[in-house]
């Protein structure tokens, strides 16, 4: 008998901590996860990785004022559009570049801008999007999503235009101090 309870407060006590790990696991949808994520603001610093493009006196920033899904018509958790833009001074010379609507905008959505760099080594052009602050949401929730590729007219910029293609983006807990996602265009 008193292995028979024993047992039954085990079994209880196991169905009590799945429940709870579901109902954490349910709290973070898509929504949820695109408004909780913090991201760096754009370092300049880094643009020394991007020789091409300094070489060309240009610094290029892609940016979006929010996430979304394109399934979801652009809500949820993913990325759907992007532009571009650069700024110099009247000396040729990169500044940082300055859009108050823009800005303001993109606080208020938590939408970002990224500097876009070159790798040497694949040839390739990508952004890094690292957190600038820890989360507790599960990494296995945080794959970032592009349902349908689409692109950003660089012509002008980088001698083509780019793509981000549509896929999974995993989460690298690698980049930066808190993770982030690096996504190559095409």
């Amino acid at each position: 008998m008193k292995n028979t309870i024993k047992t039954l407060v085990l079994l209880f006590s196991i169905i009590l901590i799945s429940c709870n790990e579901n109902e954490e696991v349910s709290t973070f949808d898509e929504n949820t996860i695109a408004k909780e994520l913090k991201f760096e603001k754009i370092n300049l610093k880094t643009k020394k990785n991007s020789q091409t493009l300094m070489a060309k006196k240009k610094l290029v920033i892609l940016s979006w004022d929010e996430w979304g899904r394109k399934s979801k018509n652009c809500g949820g958790w993913g990325l759907c559009n992007a532009n571009w833009f650069y700024c110099v001074d009247e000396n040729d010379q990169e500044v940082p570049c300055k859009d108050e609507s823009k800005s303001a905008k993109s606080e208020q959505t938590n939408g970002l801008s990224v500097l876009l760099q070159y790798d040497t080594l694949k040839e390739k052009y990508y952004i890094e999007m690292l957190l600038s602050e820890p989360t507790e949401i599960s990494t296995d929730l945080l794959s970032l999503k592009i349902d349908s590729s689409f692109d950003v007219k660089t012509k002008e910029a980088v001698g083509k235009d780019l793509i981000f293609k549509n896929g999974d983006y995993n989460f690298d807990t690698s980049l930066g101090e808190f993770g982030g996602y690096r996504v190559y265009l095409d």
